[in-house]
């Protein structure tokens, strides 16, 4: 993508690799927007995760519980889900 965040000159969007973190020109959008947000005296939105903390993976037992993940344009299934689906 070019600065504006339109894409290249082909029309075509950069595809990036699974599970990459913004790049510069994301993140050079989302300074304008901040930028432009306090000019304006505008209450910024976000998130507060303070206090947040994952549990580890151990702690949930999905052996038996059919089970989607969604994450970075792609799902998947557990066995117990495929099992379901067996006729």
């Amino acid at each position: 993508m070019d600065s504006t965040g339109v894409g290249n000159a082909s029309g075509e969007a950069k595809k990036e690799p699974v599970g990459q973190s913004y790049n510069y020109s994301d993140q050079e959008l989302i300074r304008r927007l901040v930028k432009s947000r306090m000019a304006q005296k505008q209450q910024l939105e976000y998130e507060d995760l303070d206090g947040y903390v994952l549990p580890p993976r151990t702690q949930f037992s999905m052996l038996k519980k059919p089970a989607v993940t969604i994450k970075y344009g792609r799902m998947t299934f557990n066995m117990a889900c495929i099992h379901l689906w067996q006729d």
